[in-house]
C-alpha cells in the first residue's frame, strides 16, 4: 500500500491542477503580505498590527486574496485531485490499473494521496505566511482592532471560539486554526472524491461539489441561527459558527462536528464504492 500511495502522490504532484493551485496559494500569501505591508508602511509603531494579526487568515485588512484560504477553499483544494479517479475512468486508464492491483487498493491509495497533498498545500503556505508576518511586524503589536494589547486581556469575550487561547497564546492560537483549516481542506477533498463515485456524475460537478455542499450548509445554518436568535443568543451564535474563520463567534464543538460530518460524507461514498466492487 505504501508504494501505491507514493505512486499516487507522484501522479498528483505532476498534475497541472496541482501546479496551478500551488502557484495560486503562493501568489495569494505573497500578495496579501505585500498589500498589508503597503497599508502600514510609514505608520508609527503604535499603529502597527502584531505579527499574529497580519496573516492572510487573521488580517483585519482583508485583501482580495483572502477568499483563497476561506470561502473558496473547498473549491481550490478539490481541483487538485478529487476528480483523479473519474479522469482515469474517462481516459480508459482505470481498467489497465485494475488488472495489476485490486480496485480497493487503487481507491484507498488515491484517497490517502490526495488527503496528504490537500493537507500540506494549505498548511505550508499558511505557516510561511506566518513567518513572513513575523519578519515584517512586531511580535507584540500595539494596534489590535483599535484596542491596545493589555485591554484585550482585561476583556475576554467568551462568545468567541478559543478566546482565552487567542488572548494569552496568540501564536499557538494561529497554529491551531492553521491546522484546523488544513484538516478541513482534507475533508473537502475527500468529500468531492467520494462524490466522484456517483454513477455518471459530471467531472466538473465533482470539483464543485464540496463548495456547493459547504455553501448550502452555511446558508441553512445561518437561517436557523436567525430564527433562534430571539430565543437564545448563545445557541444562535453556536449554530452560525464560521468553520473557515478564526476566533469568530461560535462554538468549537460545532466546528469539529461539521468537520466530522464532511469527513463522514467522503468516507461513506468511498466505502460504498469499495463494498460495491467487492461484492461484484
Amino acid at each position: 500500500m505504501k508504494s501505491l500511495v507514493k505512486i499516487e502522490l507522484k501522479k498528483c504532484l505532476k498534475r497541472k491542477e496541482f501546479i496551478f493551485i500551488l502557484l495560486l496559494m503562493i501568489i495569494a500569501i505573497t500578495s496579501d503580505f505585500v498589500l498589508t505591508c503597503m497599508r502600514f508602511y510609514g505608520c508609527k509603531t503604535s499603529q502597527l498590527l502584531s505579527a499574529y494579526e497580519a496573516t492572510i487568515i487573521t488580517n483585519i485588512i482583508q485583501t482580495p486574496f483572502y477568499p483563497v484560504f476561506a470561502t473558496l477553499l473547498p473549491f481550490t483544494v478539490s481541483i487538485i485531485g478529487s476528480d483523479i479517479y473519474i479522469s482515469e475512468k474517462i481516459n480508459g486508464i482505470e481498467d489497465v490499473v485494475n488488472t495489476r492491483i485490486s480496485k480497493k487498493c487503487n481507491i484507498i491509495s488515491k484517497a490517502i494521496a490526495i488527503s496528504i497533498i490537500s493537507f500540506f498545500i494549505v498548511l505550508i503556505p499558511l505557516l510561511i505566511n506566518q513567518v513572513l508576518s513575523l519578519v515584517a511586524f512586531p511580535i507584540q503589536g500595539h494596534n489590535s482592532f483599535g484596542l491596545s494589547e493589555y485591554k484585550k486581556l482585561i476583556y475576554i469575550d467568551k462568545g468567541i471560539m478559543l478566546s482565552q487561547v487567542q488572548a494569552y497564546y496568540p501564536y499557538l492560537n494561529n497554529i491551531i486554526f492553521i491546522i484546523i483549516r488544513s484538516i478541513f481542506a482534507v475533508s473537502f477533498t475527500l468529500m468531492a472524491y467520494g462524490i466522484s463515485f456517483i454513477p455518471n456524475i459530471n467531472k466538473y460537478l465533482v470539483i464543485l461539489s464540496s463548495f456547493i455542499i459547504n455553501s448550502l450548509l452555511t446558508f441553512v445554518l445561518t437561517i436557523i441561527s436567525c430564527i433562534v436568535r430571539s430565543i437564545n443568543q448563545s445557541l444562535s451564535e453556536a449554530i452560525a459558527t464560521d468553520i473557515l474563520g478564526v476566533n469568530g463567534y461560535g462554538n468549537i464543538y460545532v466546528l469539529f462536528g461539521i468537520l466530522i460530518l464532511y469527513l463522514f460524507i467522503g468516507i461513506f461514498f468511498i466505502n460504498r464504492e469499495i463494498k460495491t466492487n467487492t461484492e461484484v
